[in-house]
């Protein structure tokens, strides 16, 4: 791995003729609030600072978005290691400098998916300089903090393979390489942001605040003349004068030589002659502002009306299954008919008893009822493969003309509807899942989604429930490697409200993936073709300096070991 020379640390002055600063690439955003001019055309993700600073009210306080539960070095170095997973050149930066993500298709490229309808314009970016400081509590300022001033600074932007253009403000140079006057990205309104408290390297307690210019559409990034084989970057070097080029800056572009299809079988559930009204382009809003930025293609394989009115004319078991779930087990509020999700397990042991059930007494509803269906749409229609097969590689979305809802809670008269669901892999024990959404369950390759979804989100809905059987959890469930409070993101697998049940601002706007869930995704069996543990981890990072080698050194060491360096440091110095 290229060891790229770092800039200087925070807390000492530069030595060379380039200020202190970093330079960050963003995609269209501001902190807490669905962009106007960003819907998923390409796919770009980073460590929002509200993530890990307490910049946002949650809970009736300043709260960070991730949970940090008190172990902030801890998941900073867990999202090092999402960050700069499989990329073979990093800059040493002070500590908090994330670098961001691009995923781009590959443009004009014969017989590759996607590239001659996907992001063809590539993608526009703005473009952040941070100057970041720490202030002692006692008031001693320990970075400089001085407005950056045109000084002759220049920007040089150079990108690690041929493939990538590069253009900046408009002028469609689409070079390899770009230098642009750092006043051009200064002559912008200077802001302020206290981030929070932290500890500096050596442990004292300290305010972590920056001061940033930002500048919109300044730079676009697209690949073409040829595919990407790996992880490729730009980075960007601050150079004045004749002094040493210094690093400021990465962003890295993913490979997009393979691109993935997730093909989809889609299936229309006809009940009391109804059926689920979906949008005539419904597919191309899922291929082209939702699974593109995870550089898949979505593909529907097969359309088929599973009429269910036609069969229980003949066939008894397609009767009682339509006895069941449209007439028996529905509950009606004087408007509508719906069927009730019951979550307490005592309740619902309760209701196993007196419907006479013996396989999983614990099962919520909609898990049952998509099994149901799942397995009579297999036996009815002669699927072939089992319908929990490992090496099925289509994914299953049945449309049931159904309402559903969570019990409500008491004392209250505000339904919670569940607009979709996603369907286990059978247990090894009992073959069926327990019912309960954990990251320790593995879904399988079904999803229905309800009628509800048209009123509520069919799209978001869509997307979410294929999240799920393409093997992702929820954003804010435990066991997953970052959990974020509920409602506070646009990713498209959290929820539009929040656990007080108020709506969350990304209500209509949850279509975003990040780094981590993609990087999940190429890992599962119906997307990339490997077949690997249901929670795959990531590799620890490779050292690439002496300094973070000797800073490993001491975090290893025992506590004897540190008081002996102590006292000879003291005897010695």
């Amino acid at each position: 791995m290229p060891n790229i020379k770092s800039s200087p640390k925070i807390g000492q002055s530069s030595s060379n003729c380039v200020r202190n600063f970093t330079v960050q690439f963003r995609r269209p955003y501001e902190i807490g609030i669905p962009p106007d001019n960003y819907n998923g055309e390409y796919g770009f993700d980073w460590v929002r600072d509200e993530y890990i600073y307490p910049l946002l009210s949650i809970g009736g306080k300043k709260d960070t978005v991730i949970d940090i539960l008190g172990t902030p070095r801890f998941v900073h170095s867990e999202l090092y290691k999402v960050f700069y997973h499989d990329v073979n050149t990093r800059i040493n930066f002070p500590s908090r400098y994330f670098p961001s993500w691009l995923y781009i298709f590959a443009t004009d490229c014969k017989g590759i998916y996607g590239s001659e309808e996907i992001n063809k314009q590539g993608a526009c970016l703005d473009i952040e300089i941070h100057q970041e400081y720490l202030e002692s509590i006692k008031g001693e300022y320990i970075e400089e903090k001085e407005a950056l001033t045109d000084n002759g600074t220049v920007l040089q932007f150079e990108a690690s393979n041929d493939n990538i253009k590069i253009s900046t403000f408009d002028n469609n140079q689409n070079a390899k390489s770009i230098e642009e006057p750092l006043s051009n990205f200064i002559n912008s309104n200077r802001n302020f942001m206290k981030l929070g408290l932290d500890y500096d390297e050596h442990n004292n307690l300290v305010e972590r605040n920056r001061y940033f210019y930002k500048k919109k559409s300044a730079i676009k990034i697209i690949c073409s003349g040829g595919t990407l084989k790996k992880n490729e970057h730009i980075i960007v070097k601050a150079k004045r004068n004749n002094c040493e080029p210094v690093d400021v800056g990465i962003i890295y572009i993913a490979r997009n030589e393979t691109i993935y299809t997730i093909n989809i079988v889609e299936i229309d559930v006809k009940v009391n002659g109804k059926i689920i009204p979906k949008s005539k382009n419904h597919e191309i809003e899922l291929r082209n502002k939702f699974f593109n930025q995870a550089l898949t293609v979505f593909k529907v394989v097969k359309k088929e009306v599973f009429d269910l009115d036609l069969l229980s004319v003949s066939d008894t078991e397609v009767k009682d299954f339509v006895d069941k779930w449209w007439n028996k087990r529905l509950k009606n509020d004087g408007k509508e008919k719906y069927l009730e999700v019951v979550s307490n397990k005592e309740e619902l042991l309760k209701l196993s008893i007196e419907r006479k059930k013996t396989v999983d007494p614990t099962e919520f509803a909609n898990a049952e009822f998509i099994r149901e269906l799942k397995e009579l749409y297999w036996r009815k229609k002669k699927v072939g493969l089992s319908p929990y097969s490992e090496i099925e590689r289509n994914t299953y979305i049945f449309f049931a003309p159904v309402s559903v809802r969570n019990a409500r809670v008491k004392d209250t008269d505000k339904w919670s509807y569940v607009l979709g669901s996603a369907s286990f892999k059978a247990h090894s024990n009992i073959l069926y899942s327990e019912g309960e959404y954990s990251s320790d369950q593995e879904f399988s390759n079904a999803v229905v989604i309800f009628k509800d979804s048209v009123e509520f989100g069919l799209l978001e809905t869509y997307a979410h429930e294929l999240g799920h059987a393409l093997g992702l959890t929820h954003t804010f469930e435990s066991g997953e490697m970052f959990i974020y409070k509920r409602g506070y993101t646009d990713n498209f697998m959290d929820y539009p409200q929040r656990e007080d049940n108020t709506d969350s601002k990304f209500i209509d706007r949850l279509s975003i993936f990040s780094k981590y869930q993609i990087d999940m995704i190429y890992n599962r069996s119906r997307v990339g073709g490997i077949l690997l543990p249901w929670k795959w981890t990531y590799p620890e990072l490779p050292l690439t300096t002496s300094e973070e080698k000797k800073e490993k050194e001491e975090e290893e060491k025992s506590g004897l070991d540190k008081i002996i360096d102590e006292i000879e440091k003291f005897i010695f110095d």
